[in-house]
């Protein structure tokens, strides 16, 4: 067994704090310039973020009008309120254009 052991991670343990230094610097410059509903948010068929993008603004949920074609997100729609029952009115952003 070697009883005179020299540092031998130094150079690893700086590029480690370096590394974990980065993350920090990239996750406060998210958050200050950064848009954290963006990622959070759902998108409707026509890709407008539901209460973030101004043509669907006051809109945050988004409603499924066919679930056998939710994969397909020809049906989404941001929505006020997400109907009860099928008798509900209904009350969805306007899609023109």
């Amino acid at each position: 067994m070697v009883f005179e052991r020299g540092c031998t991670d130094f150079l690893c343990g700086i590029v480690f704090l370096v590394f974990v230094a980065s993350l920090f610097a990239v996750a406060i410059y998210g958050m200050i310039r950064g848009d954290p509903k963006r990622l959070i948010k759902p998108y409707d068929f026509n890709s407008k973020i539901c209460d973030v993008d101004d043509e669907v603004k006051g809109f945050g949920k988004l409603y499924f009008a066919e679930l056998e074609t939710i994969y397909s997100m020809d049906q989404a729609l941001c929505v006020k309120k997400c109907p009860k029952k099928k008798t509900d009115k209904l009350d969805c952003a306007s899609y023109d254009g």
